[in-house]
């Protein structure tokens, strides 16, 4: 999104959301969301487990990306959260893909997780308002 492509070191909050199937406990889905505090746009990338697809998409607000959340994962499943302090994402969003992320999430920068949890609307807003309000300027 930003017009520089430099790599740079820094912190960077990042959330990982899993959703487990209720009755098997499987990984249905992973994700990825982080705000760009440079182009103020919550950015998402994520993949279904079984596809080798990743999906990338930007969202203006924290609401659009609830109806996102809301649409792909199912509230009847198991949610777990884990936020990342990342300081290896490149400058430019566009450049940050799934792979990427999931190169740069460890249990060495996780800042706190929540397993296997039932969906709860007040949980996720208090997330999505971290991402967007905790920030470090690149």
């Amino acid at each position: 999104m930003s017009t520089q492509s430099v790599n740079y070191p820094t912190d960077c909050l990042v959330l990982r959301i899993d959703e487990f199937d209720y009755d098997t406990r499987e990984l249905d889905t992973s994700m990825y969301i982080l705000y760009d505090v440079n182009e103020e746009v919550y950015v998402i990338r994520g993949k279904r487990t079984n596809t080798w697809t990743t999906y990338s998409f930007y969202c203006d607000t924290m609401h659009d990306v609830k109806d996102f959340l809301s649409t792909v994962i199912c509230k009847t499943n198991l949610w777990t959260y884990n936020l990342y302090s990342c300081d290896n994402l490149h400058l430019d969003s566009d450049d940050i893909t799934f792979g990427s992320l999931e190169n740069s999430v460890s249990k060495e920068n996780e800042i706190v997780g929540y397993d296997l949890k039932e969906y709860n609307k007040k949980t996720l807003k208090k997330m999505l308002r971290i991402l967007r309000n905790v920030y470090n300027y690149y």
